[in-house]
């Protein structure tokens, strides 16, 4: 995951929480975004790795809605397996 879009905000971004010089947590962008494993599972909450809306178009209500879709990027690998013929069903 590695950012996205939304109507709500001129910027969605991926944010991590880490530990600052200074001993205390702090929020960064995460540049790489995140890692989602094969097969896995990524949580996403407050005060941990989360996804940001920046820069909002209007301010929001605690229970909103705000649609938002995420920008994703997927590794191409070799695979032998999965050469079945594909046919449409009509």
């Amino acid at each position: 995951i590695t950012g996205g879009s939304s109507a709500a905000a001129q910027m969605v971004q991926t944010h991590e929480t880490v530990m600052g010089a200074d001993g205390k947590m702090q929020m960064q962008e995460a540049k790489k975004g995140f890692t989602v494993k094969a097969g896995g599972t990524f949580e996403l909450k407050p005060g941990a790795n989360h996804v940001m809306l920046m820069m909002l178009s209007k301010p929001l209500q605690i229970g909103d809605a705000i649609p938002v879709t995420l920008k994703i990027s997927f590794q191409a690998r070799a695979f032998d397996a999965g050469n079945e013929t594909y046919v449409p069903v009509k």
